[in-house]
């Protein structure tokens, strides 16, 4: 029987077996030693299982979209590649912070390349699953910065299981201004108040 806190104690046929062999002596003492032993041992906890493997998520370039009226709508300028790389870089330190396993950006630039997509990331019909699972990543993130002018601007990132392709979490904010502060402020904003928790939700 085992008591509330966790103690061990015997029934009265136990404890009447026990009585019997102290009676005969110690050759008795041996053959009941063994069983009160391993019943004891019955009521001790097993060490916890080890903790679930941290997820391991591949946080892919983020991408520019810009309006199709603007003079230089097809062109991302270093300035701007700069801006993708600090959004990137930003969600992939929170993550490490928050106990995931985010690949590295070297590692996800060359599996892009690697692949070769001849569609945006964010919509590549599976690409960048694949990308994903050639990282041995659990989740996949795409994201893209909707360029409208440089007063409207809106990042939005999408996290993705890699094995079954359905959405883990999506998180969408305005940016009011086209400088660096602005951006990095939109992506902490983002990471604090939206894209932790739901990502945390499912994990």
């Amino acid at each position: 029987m085992i008591l509330d806190d966790g103690a061990f104690a015997l029934g009265w046929a136990e404890t009447w077996r026990i009585r019997e062999g102290l009676a005969r002596g110690a050759p008795a003492r041996r053959q009941w030693l063994p069983a009160l032993v391993l019943a004891v041992a019955a009521t001790i906890p097993a060490h916890p299982q080890a903790a679930d493997a941290a997820k391991r998520v591949a946080v892919l370039d983020i991408e520019l979209l810009k309006a199709d009226y603007l003079p230089d709508a097809h062109t991302v300028t270093t300035e701007e590649r700069h801006r993708l790389e600090i959004v990137a870089e930003l969600i992939r330190t929170r993550l490490r912070e928050e106990g995931y396993d985010p690949v590295s950006a070297a590692a996800t630039r060359a599996a892009i390349r690697e692949a070769s997509p001849l569609q945006r990331l964010h919509a590549c019909n599976g690409c960048e699953r694949n990308i994903a699972r050639s990282l041995s990543a659990d989740w996949v993130l795409v994201g893209w910065v909707q360029f409208v002018s440089n007063l409207i601007l809106n990042l939005n990132v999408v996290a993705i299981d890699v094995e079954t392709g359905a959405s883990v979490a999506h998180a969408f904010v305005d940016m009011r201004g086209n400088t660096e502060r602005t951006w990095r402020h939109a992506t902490t904003y983002m990471l604090d108040h939206i894209l932790v928790d739901r990502l945390a939700a499912r994990r």
